[in-house]
């Protein structure tokens, strides 16, 4: 599946924050939304991005989603 320009900068968005923690991280594009595969503390954690162009709270609230998956698996509490 070629992934479009807009679905990659919303996917960076994410990524670049799993880089800065160092936390490696794969995109499957074999379903009808890419999804950004991770592991926090050994645990599998997977992020449905939304492939349409026009749902703009895909790319407000993808980076505080993953932040926050990633403060759960670590037990951290906000």
């Amino acid at each position: 599946m070629k992934v479009p320009h807009r679905l990659r900068e919303i996917i960076s968005l994410a990524t670049n924050l799993l880089d800065e923690l160092e936390i490696e991280w794969t995109i499957d594009t074999k379903h009808k939304h890419p999804r950004l595969l991770y592991n926090v503390n050994g645990k599998g954690c997977i992020q449905v991005v939304s492939a349409s162009s026009s749902d703009v709270r895909t790319a407000m609230n993808i980076r505080g989603d993953v932040m926050r998956t990633i403060r759960k698996e670590q037990g951290e509490k906000r």
